[in-house]
């Protein structure tokens, strides 16, 4: 696989992991409970979001420097990892806490933050 397709994998799962931030923050307004697989699932794109923030903060894929990419925020990272740990502590079948909309809220910031500044 070359550098070109790893960027698209990589791209492909901020936005994957966007997606995900944008719908488990809709579930604020409503009274959500969740399942172990809803769960897994969400846990998995985010650490995808999380993957690859880290790759492009770093700049670099496959040996490849990465010119012009957008800048990515230690706080951004920090956010997304505060909410994985969350999740994993999150009972399938009770209604989601307020705690965990708090970080996402926190995160949905930074993602602002992210999308001003390019």
């Amino acid at each position: 696989m070359d550098a070109s397709e790893q960027l698209i994998i990589v791209a492909s799962a901020i936005s994957e992991g966007i997606n995900y931030l944008a719908y488990i923050r809709s579930l604020h307004a409503k009274s959500h409970v969740t399942s172990s697989e809803e769960l897994l699932e969400w846990c998995k794109a985010l650490d995808g979001l999380q993957s690859g923030l880290k790759t492009f903060k770093d700049g670099n894929i496959g040996g490849h420097v990465l010119v012009g990419s957008p800048p990515v925020s230690s706080e951004l990272i920090l956010c997304i990892d505060n909410i994985r740990a969350h999740l994993s502590t999150i009972t399938p079948g009770t209604r989601l806490p307020t705690s965990l909309f708090d970080l996402i809220d926190a995160a949905w910031a930074e993602v602002m933050k992210l999308m001003q500044s390019s």
